[in-house]
């Protein structure tokens, strides 16, 4: 016999789901083409994420949940003519009371930036690969307190970094296949036990 508890459940749940209104916050680019807002990470009771418009393309947005108080946070890459414009902020992870992330900016490609959620702290943490070549952080695990994550630079392809907040102290970890060979350390199944990270 089927059991009846997901219909059950529903019912129970669907006065309260009735109940719930969706709202329309703000129309980040107005008219037909859409705003695209993703990429959500919470931060002391805001909604960081990246958002695109006609004038300022994929960037770098902040909400406290009300129209007045979603704004762009920072036109990372003014520049129409590096990467249209865009900046295309995305791997948010929350660490050392301020959010890391990655964006690509004229000068130094796709790189480590950093944000307290507002504008003159949001700037760029580390160029990884310095000039416009692109370190490319991504895949950001926090373990033992410090940041994790995959970056590439002309002499180590794809490899293990590590970050303790500052920049000084955001180095390669590991060159796990050495020279130009890619490691690309995967956190995409990472375990951590005994004290110990499985990637």
């Amino acid at each position: 016999m089927k059991s009846l508890l997901p219909i059950f459940l529903f019912i129970l749940s669907a006065p309260f789901l009735m109940a719930q209104q969706v709202n329309l916050i703000q129309d980040i680019n107005p008219g037909e083409p859409d705003g695209r807002p993703d990429r959500f990470i919470e931060y002391n009771g805001q909604l960081i994420f990246r958002a695109t418009t006609e004038d300022s393309g994929a960037e770098l947005w902040i909400s406290d949940g009300t129209e007045d108080g979603t704004r762009l946070l920072k036109d990372i890459n003014p520049d129409s003519d590096f990467s249209a414009g865009n900046s295309n902020p995305g791997n948010f992870i929350e660490f050392d009371g301020r959010v890391f992330f990655s964006a690509r900016a004229p000068g130094s490609g796709t790189e480590l930036w950093v944000t307290d959620g507002t504008e003159d702290g949001t700037q760029l943490f580390k160029d990884i690969q310095e000039g416009e070549d692109n370190g490319a952080p991504r895949d950001f695990v926090i373990f033992q307190g410090q940041l994790w994550f995959t970056a590439t630079t002309e002499a180590e392809s794809s490899e293990l970094w590590v970050s303790d907040g500052t920049e000084a102290g955001t180095e390669l970890f590991l060159d796990i296949n050495p020279g130009s060979g890619v490691g690309n350390p995967n956190f995409k199944y990472v375990t951590t036990e005994g004290g110990l990270m499985f990637f």
